[in-house]
């Protein structure tokens, strides 16, 4: 009888790790059955979500992006929306990305990454001076000089080229504080 149960027990795991081996073959159906077997996880949606938009499904990416950002503990949520602002930044949606990024800052201002999309998102609306404004305060408050040097150079390079219109001051960035601050 012991060996009986020894076996059986042997059987169904084999039978249970072949399950696995089934769902672990690659990544993409990793993400589809973590995402399916775990609704209420923002990473497991997250994660669907970021293997939606590199297979360029749009609006299926952004529906998860959603979903996993409304899962996020609070101190968390930033990641998903960063993530989702990249995207946005991918598909040609600054506005999008901005609007994303600038939700992070305000619970979590001290992300370099937030700042660095934030930055970039504005040099793609073409507000140059918004993006020289944020890379100056980063740099202000003790952001990496590398980075933010090379994002103001970016912004005042983009400016000098661009039309007298769109270096006139516009929407300001907003009382965000950057990375130290």
């Amino acid at each position: 009888m012991r060996h009986a149960l020894v076996a059986l027990l042997v059987i169904v795991g084999l039978w249970r790790s072949a399950q696995r081996q089934a769902v672990w073959r690659n990544e993409d159906t990793f993400a589809i059955h973590n995402a399916s077997d775990s609704p209420n996880s923002w990473r497991a949606q997250g994660t669907f979500a970021d293997m939606l938009a590199r297979l360029g499904e749009h609006d299926a990416a952004v529906e998860r992006y959603r979903i996993a950002i409304g899962l996020a503990p609070l101190e968390q949520v930033w990641q998903v929306r960063n993530r989702l602002a990249e995207w946005y930044l991918v598909s040609g949606e600054p506005g999008l990305a901005v609007e994303q990024l600038r939700q992070s800052l305000a619970v979590a201002p001290n992300q370099k990454q937030t700042w660095e999309y934030l930055i970039q998102g504005y040099l793609a609306l073409g507000d140059f001076r918004a993006a020289r404004v944020l890379a100056d305060s980063a740099l202000a408050l003790g952001g990496s000089a590398d980075l933010f040097g090379r994002l103001r150079a970016v912004a005042d390079s983009a400016a000098e080229r661009a039309s007298p219109a769109r270096t006139e001051p516009s929407k300001s960035p907003g009382a965000v504080r950057p990375p130290g601050s």
